[in-house]
């Protein structure tokens, strides 16, 4: 069986998956709650959709897809796994859809991650 994954906006090519393209955030939200998906892609370099926000409220979900935050500060790591990432991976990197898709019973988190971070506004300011 063939995954399905939902991405936003310009999410990459995955030739190996059924994607879903939502528009924004919100629409991602209202795809994820009607619709089942193996696996989400949230680039959270993108602007004007906060992808953070997103992130944040599928992550608390007790059954969701697999989220897979894109990253393009090494620093956004470790906010993106207290959030609920399941796995972040730098931007440019080649993604494939079976693998993205994999049981996250194994991994393990490489660090102690922070408790708190700086509450930043949807421009990426410090508040």
């Amino acid at each position: 069986m063939v995954p399905r994954v939902l991405t936003v906006q310009n999410g990459p090519d995955l030739e190996d998956a059924e994607a879903v393209v939502a528009a924004d955030g919100d629409e991602a939200l209202g795809l994820l709650r009607r619709e089942r998906f193996d696996a989400v892609i949230l680039d959270l370099g993108l602007a004007p959709i906060d992808s953070w926000c997103v992130l944040a409220t599928v992550g608390n979900w007790v059954e969701r897809p697999r989220l897979v935050a894109i990253v393009t500060d090494p620093d956004h790591v470790g906010r993106a796994l207290v959030l609920g990432a399941d796995l972040c991976v730098m931007a440019g990197t080649q993604l494939h859809a079976r693998a993205l898709c994999r049981s996250t019973k194994e991994m393990k988190c490489p660090q102690p991650l922070p408790t708190s971070f700086p509450r930043t506004t949807t421009a990426g300011a410090s508040v």
